[in-house]
């Protein structure tokens, strides 16, 4: 259910966007097709969570829940710090 709706959101998104109008549209496609994007990611995660969650396999929640927080925390500097928000990065 989320592949079809994710891919319907890609492709007609901007029009989607466009019913609040033509600058937000504009604006926000990208952003819109990034957040659809991820999505994916995040229900395969959940679905994962849920799983182990049944399996009662505490170990594997953890490992993955560590594993996507250290990715999170070490990557940090990359997507804060670029021409448009100047940080103290290097």
């Amino acid at each position: 259910m989320l592949i079809p709706a994710a891919a319907l959101l890609y492709l007609c998104g901007g029009w989607v966007l466009g019913v609040v109008g033509a600058e937000y549209a504009a604006g926000g496609a990208g952003v819109l097709k990034v957040m659809v994007v991820a999505s994916l990611f995040v229900g395969v995660n959940k679905v994962y969570f849920a799983i182990k969650r049944v399996q009662k396999d505490v170990k594997g929640i953890m490992v993955l829940s560590g594993a996507i927080c250290s990715l999170i925390i070490s990557n940090r500097p990359f997507y804060l710090c670029n021409d448009t928000f100047k940080c103290q990065c290097n």
